[in-house]
């Protein structure tokens, strides 16, 4: 009996009204604050997409202001003369010193085997020295390539440049730093200043 009247006792305490209901006030009150507090998965996301926006545009406006004071500064620049070639020549210095072929073995570049294959394959022979172009390079390209001192193509150079120069279309493979930007720059920006000097080219 005395066992049963306990359990009773315990039963009406813990149902009673003023009991159960400050609990429930106060641990729902604590869930929600908790839950405020913590940014959900998304709201995570979305954060970091609106601060890669910001950034992106911060990039942006500089230059886009960069652009429009380089634009200024063309457009009221005094005619060219000895200044500005003098500043041109301070330009490339600070450019083109730091430029070199340190750590490169050319002489190894022979003995890479490369393919060749397709109608134009034989358009123009492959070249021993970016000095044996240099007449079909436009006199600003063939100043600049010696100023970044190249001398010697490497092998997909030495096969690209002459079919490209020919006016052969070409898809080239080679693994990363075989120089395959070079290989593709130097003809079309050849290319484009010839339509640019074309007669009555506007």
């Amino acid at each position: 009996m005395l066992r049963r009247a306990t359990l009773d006792r315990f039963r009406q305490f813990h149902t009673h009204p003023a009991y159960i209901v400050p609990r429930k006030e106060k641990d729902v009150g604590v869930c929600e604050r908790y839950e405020s507090s913590k940014p959900t998965r998304e709201e995570k996301k979305a954060g970091r997409r609106a601060a890669q926006a910001a950034t992106v545009a911060a990039k942006g406006e500089k230059e886009l202001e960069y652009f429009h004071a380089c634009c200024a500064e063309a457009i009221h620049a005094p005619p060219a003369g000895h200044a500005k070639a003098k500043q041109d020549a301070t330009s490339e210095r600070q450019l083109f010193s730091q430029q070199g072929t340190q750590g490169i073995n050319f002489d190894k570049y022979s003995k890479i085997k490369v393919e060749v294959s397709g109608a134009s394959c034989t358009a123009a022979p492959p070249m021993e020295a970016f000095s044996s172009l240099k007449d079909g390079f436009p006199g600003f390209l063939a100043r600049n390539i010696g100023l970044m001192r190249y001398e010697r193509p490497t092998p997909i150079q030495r096969h690209a440049v002459p079919l490209a120069l020919a006016g052969a279309d070409l898809m080239c493979c080679a693994q990363t730093g075989s120089g395959k930007t070079c290989a593709f720059l130097l003809p079309i920006c050849a290319s484009i200043s010839s339509a640019v000097s074309a007669p009555g080219h506007q």
